[in-house]
């Protein structure tokens, strides 16, 4: 290869952004308009948001993270008050559901942020992009391109571009560095890790197994989970590839609504009907779980749900009831979520004194084998550097492994030890997954298998 052609490769590689992909028209601060805070002492602000897709490539989905600052430009910082740990507080809101039209103009509303009373401002430090294509992008947002992004907001000169803000994105699970763009990180491909390739392909025809899988990311009202759609589209592939459910039989709800929860629990039962009680359920959610904290009870929260208001999500208990109502020959539920109040990762979701809080465990019902990403008042963290959450990751990496062929004991053992581990090691914190099994399986769940 000649020089010239060389040069010609490299600025192919490189790319330079000539104009904003998308413009803030509105990025601005709003107070929540939750009455319960206030009367508790607690001020509650979040973001509202206009813009205009100005990309000639047609974008998928998009991503903004964002600091709180205080009048003097100090990020914020918030405390565990278990712990005593402090740690900067970074936000984030995911957009519209996509794929967006060029010049098309999108308003975005986020009710809840943070329980902070001395936000002054709002500083956006990252814009990540996922084209159609499968693209992506990285901006990051500084003093020099800032206008270009948000032309109606002021700069504010903060010390928070001094700390780290090398936050890994869903849309890029490895860290990828370019030093010759204007502060622009492109990437032609999504990369994928072991669990997301080769999957193997099972020789079985299990007709009489059924998969309901809700993957719940985009909320409304609250913080993203990243990485929730990944992990219902892998796991999709593995129901069908590895456990050889047929692709008829397998449902995904991606960004599931209280009503859309409802719609499958009713499809589940007339299949269990139809099948006369033959028919198996493998049931996968991957979401926010929040506490009620007057009772402690447990709740799946949905896309439309508030976090503060259980009403609006659905009761772990009554999700049990109605999986067990379905007389089915058995059900297996997988959850990679926590019922703390925290979200996946760091900060708090819905607990009001900014502390985890221990729901009251539930007890499955029928012939109900239950694994859960994490007990009590821990987390269910994300696995950033493989794109997926923790508990995820090492459930579908067993099933790859073993091709499926695994008891549910040495499943469970899998995730346990090793969520655990890289849990210490990656957030010097404790994740342990569990299963619960109904009395009617207590003494033989362990040497069930999935296929």
């Amino acid at each position: 290869m000649n020089m010239r052609k060389l040069i010609v490769l490299c600025c192919l590689m490189v790319t330079v952004s000539v104009q904003a992909q998308i413009v803030f028209t509105k990025f601005k601060e709003k107070n929540a308009p939750e009455m319960s805070y206030i009367q508790l002492g607690i001020w509650m602000k979040g973001i509202t948001a206009s813009y205009t897709i100005t990309s000639e490539k047609k974008i998928k989905e998009w991503r903004l993270r964002y600091y709180p600052v205080n009048k003097d430009g100090d990020a914020i910082t918030v405390g565990d008050q278990n712990s005593g740990d402090n740690e900067y507080s970074k936000f984030s809101i995911k957009g519209n559901d996509g794929p967006y039209r060029p010049n098309q103009k999108y308003t975005w509303v986020n009710r809840f942020c943070t329980r902070a009373s001395n936000v002054y401002k709002y500083i956006p430090y990252q814009l990540e992009i996922l084209y159609a294509d499968n693209s992506a992008e990285i901006i990051k947002i500084r003093k020099d391109n800032f206008k270009k992004y948000f032309p109606n907001n002021k700069w504010i000169d903060t010390d928070i571009f001094d700390l780290s803000l090398d936050d890994p994105s869903p849309y890029l699970p490895q860290k990828v560095e370019n030093k010759e763009s204007d502060n622009t990180i492109p990437l032609n491909v999504l990369t994928k890790t072991e669990v997301d390739t080769d999957i193997p392909t099972a020789e079985i025809n299990n007709i009489n197994t059924y998969a309901v899988i809700i993957a719940n990311e985009s909320y409304q009202e609250v913080a993203a989970v990243d990485y929730a759609i990944n992990d219902g589209e892998v796991f999709k592939q593995y129901c069908h590839k590895v456990l050889g459910i047929p692709e008829k039989n397998i449902h995904l709800r991606k960004n599931a609504t209280k009503n859309n929860i409802i719609a499958e629990i009713l499809w589940m039962k007339d299949v269990a009907k139809a099948y006369n009680g033959k028919a198996k359920f493998i049931v996968f959610y991957a979401g926010h779980g929040i506490p009620d904290e007057k009772s402690n009870t447990a709740y799946l929260l949905p896309i439309d749900g508030i976090a503060t208001s259980p009403e609006t999500a659905y009761s772990l208990a009554k999700f049990y009831k109605d999986l067990n109502s379905m007389r089915a020959a058995r059900v297996t539920l997988f959850m990679d979520a926590c019922f703390s109040g925290a979200q996946r990762g760091d900060g708090m979701l819905a607990s009001a004194r900014g502390v985890a809080i221990k729901a009251k465990p539930q007890t499955p019902t029928g012939k109900m084998v239950v694994f859960s990403a994490a007990q009590g008042d821990e987390t269910a963290y994300p696995y950033k550097e493989k794109g997926h959450g923790m508990f995820t990751y090492f459930l579908l990496k067993k099933l790859k492994e073993s091709k499926g062929d695994c008891t549910y004991n040495e499943l469970a053992e899998y995730i346990k030890t090793n969520v655990n581990q890289q849990s210490i090691i990656i957030n010097r914190k404790s994740q342990t997954p569990t299963v619960t099994a109904s009395q009617t399986l207590a003494t033989s769940w362990k040497n069930l298998k999935l296929k």
